[in-house]
């Protein structure tokens, strides 16, 4: 499966998960931001992705701005996700330029062993990544 059908493929079962929460709800959010790097400097354009790691709610997400600086939403455009434990994914955004002239080492891609904690309230979580 290619990049572009995984991100499909994330996107459809999003957009069924806000269906779901828009009918129930949904969990209670808590506020996620923080700063990435890459090799020391705050990079803009790097996607974000928190899967939970005990299934049952949908994954977070964010892109950097040109700061390094994110902020996580959930399905349905709302500021948070529920607090858990998370498996962090990182991945270059693609801009209507082409793809980025940098790379993220693949150890921080699909099968990243970056983890992160949300507890209830505010959440600042950083993260240093490198090219390789």
């Amino acid at each position: 499966m290619n990049t572009c059908q995984r991100f499909s493929l994330f996107f459809l079962v999003a957009a069924v998960l806000i269906f779901i929460a828009g009918c129930s709800g949904g969990p209670s959010l808590n506020e996620v931001n923080g700063t990435v790097t890459l090799d020391g400097t705050p990079k803009g354009g790097i996607g974000i992705r928190f899967d939970p790691i005990t299934p049952g709610t949908a994954p977070g997400f964010s892109t950097t701005h040109t700061d390094g600086t994110y902020s996580l939403f959930y399905p349905g455009a709302r500021t948070g996700i529920p607090a858990g434990e998370y498996k962090v994914v990182f991945f270059p955004q693609e801009t209507e330029d082409g793809p980025p002239d940098w790379k993220i080492a693949p150890k921080y891609g699909e099968d990243s062993e970056v983890r992160a904690t949300v507890k209830p309230g505010r959440n600042t979580l950083n993260f240093d990544l490198t090219t390789n």
